[in-house]
């Protein structure tokens, strides 16, 4: 049986107190604001782009390739919840974690509101700066300049309290949680790994094939001189 709605604001609890609320979260719905969650971070996400140059200075090009950025990346927000969420889960059961799939996305993607606030003031800081650049060859690296100690903070903090989250719905310590975590990134360093693999057999394969032609080419020009 589900537990009451939450008396607090969990947009803002998740901050502070990441154990407590995803505790109370989770007993009362553990799909609570998924949906609204994707859209939001998705849509941040899709809108930075458009903060920099020269999509900035292109109001009407942007009004026509905007809508769609915004449906793919709430799509694609979706879908990375769900495979990192995934990864978690089943790494986590490699060291006895106790959280199901759904607990662990909730986890995952009520730690991320700090990651709003910090595309947010990004976005913000880099469209207001940008408005004095030039379209193709702004004056200064503004994005390393205003954004960069913003992303860094704000990742350390959702880093932080992502460990405490998922150590509340996995029942692990706090070191527990992050061994967790790193673990669930190992799969994607393997993917991403074979991945460059494949695509370097294939540069081979490429480059291979171009030498063979070109000596094939030399060859029948030799034979032609003599």
């Amino acid at each position: 049986m589900l537990e009451d709605k939450p008396d607090f604001n969990p947009w803002l609890s998740i901050c502070t107190k990441p154990r407590r609320t995803i505790r109370l979260l989770v007993n009362y719905n553990v799909n609570y604001r998924f949906i609204a969650m994707c859209a939001i971070l998705g849509s941040l996400l899709a809108a930075f782009p458009f903060s920099l140059p020269p999509f900035s200075f292109y109001f009407f090009m942007v009004l026509l390739v905007f809508p769609s950025y915004i449906v793919l990346g709430i799509i694609a927000t979706y879908l990375l919840y769900h495979l990192f969420s995934a990864s978690v889960f089943f790494c986590g059961k490699l060291i006895k974690g106790a959280g199901t799939f759904k607990k662990i996305r909730a986890a995952i993607y009520w730690t991320s509101v700090p990651t709003i606030g910090s595309l947010i003031i990004s976005t913000a800081i880099v469209f207001i700066h940008a408005r004095g650049q030039h379209p193709l060859f702004p004056q200064d690296f503004f994005f390393l300049k205003y954004t960069l100690p913003f992303a860094i903070f704000f990742v350390i903090w959702v880093f932080i309290i992502r460990v405490q989250a998922i150590g509340e719905v996995q029942k692990f310590s706090a070191w527990m949680a992050l061994l967790n975590l790193l673990l669930s990134f190992v799969p994607f360093l393997v993917l991403g790994y074979l991945s460059l693999l494949i695509v370097s057999f294939a540069r081979q394969q490429e480059i291979s094939e171009l030498i063979l032609h070109l000596y094939k080419k030399l060859l029948l020009n030799f034979r032609l001189i003599y």
